[in-house]
């Protein structure tokens, strides 16, 4: 068993945010909401690169299968996002 995990911290010059699994982070902005953070999937890791299109990849058997999870993958790939300050809107 594993688990999935975004964290964020407002650093006072924008957000640092941590992701492991398919746990998202949003922003909203304008244009309305916004992924911040990509899904360590098989469909978004394997699946788009080979071509597949949005909805393939939204109806593919593995879509949910995760490549990265807390307490099940070692070593562990933390993706890291930065997002300016002047963007993040906290509701």
């Amino acid at each position: 068993m594993g688990t999935t995990l975004v964290v964020a911290l407002e650093t006072g010059e924008g957000l640092f945010i941590a992701s492991v699994g398919d746990s998202r982070a949003y922003l909203l902005d304008d244009g309305g909401l916004r992924a911040i953070t990509d899904d360590q999937t098989w469909v978004n890791e394997v699946g788009r690169p080979l071509g597949l299109d949005e909805y393939s990849c939204g109806n593919h058997p593995m879509r949910h299968v995760l490549t990265m999870a807390i307490g099940a993958s070692t070593p562990l790939t933390v993706n890291y996002y930065s997002v300016p300050l002047k963007w993040a809107r906290w509701c």
